[in-house]
């Protein structure tokens, strides 16, 4: 059947028709969700399709097609920053010139593009501030929580539930400039979660999920996260998310850890690191090579290690 239609396709619409363009971005976001491989080709298939929607010169159509990625992110650095740099700054461009009296429901998705892709320092557009500088202060950072903010906004006066929930992302995205803020991302995931459950959004309930799992167990509530992990996985297995799994595994090796100890982690923490190679998410199979790396330190087993392995190692907890 699939054969059969997708030939069916490819000889009834023209090379040029932009129905192609919204074609390939139903596919890849569909693409990215179906597991390590998928993710990967998604991820550099994107670039051309962002590309190929700005050259046509019209921004409505570059909304819709940059926007329609709404594929849910739980790892607050990217995987690639240069190359969500460029996509935060093309989806930027594009709601620059829709304008502000652009459609609201055109505006807010590359608005929500920009809050997600600009995670971390990818965005970043001058050099990057020494740690005992405070947080927050810098424009291109100012530009990510400003684009979540709007993009909320926007969708809550629509009443877009898909739209909601992709500019939630983008506000959980942009609350880790802080520390001590885990409760108010407990409440983004809720939200997340909530909505997503009444509007049968499967793909942002395993994120709401997944965002109060980490924000539980930080907090230290560790009987609600085990909770959201199996309500995760749960999920996970109906509707075929199998990325899922990668974040309920570390949780559940930190709870070992947390009540019996580094010696009977370290293995696990050890098999998640080579299976999370394979994962297709590069920035969080580095970020966890660095956070493990830090454990005995931290509970008094060993020494600080002597350098980490870069900014992706700076995922706030709390």
């Amino acid at each position: 059947m699939w054969e059969r239609t997708a030939a069916a396709w490819d000889r009834s619409v023209p090379a040029r028709a932009r129905a192609r363009l919204h074609a390939t971005a139903g596919l890849l976001r569909d693409l990215a969700v179906t597991g390590a491989d998928g993710l990967t080709e998604a991820r550099e298939h994107r670039r051309e399709l962002v590309a190929a929607a700005e050259a046509t010169g019209d921004p409505e159509l570059a909304a819709r097609i940059i926007g329609s990625y709404d594929v849910p992110a739980a790892w607050p650095r990217a995987d690639d920053s240069e190359d969500a740099g460029r996509l935060a700054r093309a989806a930027a461009r594009t709601a620059a010139r829709l304008g502000p009296d652009g459609p609201a429901a055109l505006c807010a998705r590359p608005l929500a593009v920009v809050a997600v892709e600009s995670r971390g320092d990818a965005a970043a557009d001058a050099p990057l501030p020494r740690a005992a500088r405070p947080l927050g202060a810098e424009p291109w950072r100012l530009r990510g929580e400003r684009a979540a903010e709007e993009a909320v906004r926007l969708a809550q006066r629509l009443q877009d539930p898909a739209l909601l929930a992709f500019a939630l992302n983008g506000a959980f995205m942009q609350s880790f400039s802080t520390c001590g803020a885990a409760a108010s991302r407990n409440a983004l995931g809720a939200e997340i979660t909530a909505l997503a459950v009444e509007h049968q959004l499967p793909s942002h309930e395993v994120l709401g999920r997944i965002v109060r799992m980490q924000a539980l167990c930080a907090l230290g509530d560790l009987a609600a996260a085990d909770e959201q992990a199996e309500e995760t996985d749960r999920l996970a297995r109906r509707n075929e998310r199998p990325l899922a799994g990668v974040f309920t595994a570390w949780y559940r090796a930190l709870r070992v850890c947390e009540t019996d100890g580094w010696t009977a982690a370290r293995p696990r923490y050890l098999d998640l690191l080579a299976r999370t190679a394979d994962a297709g998410m590069p920035g969080l199979t580095q970020a966890a090579a660095a956070l493990v790396a830090l454990v005995p330190a931290m509970r008094g087993n060993g020494r600080w290690p002597r350098s980490q392995s870069g900014p992706q190692s700076c995922h706030r907890g709390r």
